[in-house]
């Protein structure tokens, strides 16, 4: 994921507990409820996943894929995801930055950035560097960290990010850049996709957890 330098030096020191963060955080079936979408997923092809973090999603796309490339911007990040991920022949993985990045133009036919866009620094920069590593009618998928909670909740979410992250890293966390659902949509098609899916899911288990858009674009050609 495309960061600031104090959101890398985060996520590299609390990638030994990125789960365990991610469900204090998010709700303890949200991973699962992602992954479970994915797994739903027809063939997708040579994929690209950005933010692959320590490689829970990436173990549900490499049945998906004919070949995938799982990334994440810490070095960190992505040795854990080798570690926690084997068995498959068909991944490789390695250092990238979503919003610039080394692959040639029309490359994949699906790219995936699951919580991904709420850390980059430029989400259009981000928007765009999808559409040019994608054929022409190549999917994006996005598995966005998104508004819709009321303030109350968003204040408890916020507070409840801060102190587990501080607790686990005695570093603060960047703080998100959430993107309605509205404003993504636009980017997107702005941008040059078709959005064909918009799908909401939330961890219902707490009332203060946030929800997250499963989204769906189609590069036009």
């Amino acid at each position: 994921m495309t960061v600031t330098q104090e959101g890398y030096v985060y996520w590299s020191q609390v990638s030994p507990q990125y789960e365990v963060l991610a469900d204090a955080m998010l709700g303890k079936n949200t991973l699962s409820l992602i992954g479970e979408k994915l797994s739903a997923e027809g063939r997708l092809g040579k994929v690209a996943e950005f933010g692959c973090g320590t490689g829970f999603m990436t173990k549900v796309l490499a049945g998906k894929a004919d070949s995938l490339i799982a990334t994440d911007l810490s070095d960190d990040m992505v040795r854990l995801a080798r570690e926690n991920v084997t068995g498959f022949t068909n991944i490789q993985f390695q250092v990238a930055d979503c919003q610039n990045t080394t692959f040639p133009d029309r490359e994949f036919d699906t790219a995936i950035m699951s919580l991904v866009l709420h850390h980059v620094e430029n989400a259009d920069m981000t928007l765009s560097e999808m559409k040019r590593i994608l054929k022409p009618g190549g999917t994006l998928i996005i598995a966005n960290l998104t508004t819709g909670l009321n303030l109350a909740y968003f204040l408890l979410f916020v507070m409840r990010s801060y102190y587990l992250g501080f607790r686990i890293s005695r570093t603060i966390m960047p703080m998100p850049k959430l993107l309605s659902q509205p404003v993504l949509r636009d980017k997107l098609e702005s941008t040059g996709f078709k959005v064909i899916l918009v799908e909401r899911m939330k961890d219902t288990s707490r009332v203060a957890n946030p929800p997250v858009d499963y989204i769906k674009a189609i590069r036009v050609p």
